[in-house]
């Protein structure tokens, strides 16, 4: 092989295996789950401990991630606030799911190390 043929080859390797990491980093928001150990399992994968939940039923799908560093903050479609506070030095994570008409369900996970 000449050496243009495996510069092109080579090339086309690295697109697809950034292609590859592009959807696989994204592809949270849209995904969905048939049950929670399935999102326990993906969070862990992806570096993130489990911290709460709230109004769970599954099968359910992701439609929005919230993140911060060492605190957050959100609502809950039922108007009830709650804080996750002194988490200094971790990311943090809500991820919000639709659970097919039936109410929202949100997970709260942290990272398993330290920025």
């Amino acid at each position: 092989m000449d050496r243009k043929l495996l510069a092109v080859i080579a090339l086309m390797l690295l697109m697809i295996g950034s292609i590859g990491f592009y959807f696989s980093f994204f592809k949270e928001v849209g995904g969905t789950f048939a049950q929670e150990s399935d999102l326990m399992r993906f969070q862990n994968e992806r570096g993130f401990e489990f911290l709460g939940k709230f109004n769970v039923i599954f099968p359910a799908t992701v439609t929005e991630i919230e993140t911060a560093r060492d605190a957050i903050s959100f609502q809950i479609k039922n108007g009830s606030r709650h804080n996750y506070d002194n988490y200094g030095g971790y990311d943090l994570k809500v991820v919000r799911l639709d659970n097919g008409g039936t109410g929202e369900t949100v997970f709260v996970f942290r990272s398993k190390e330290k920025y």
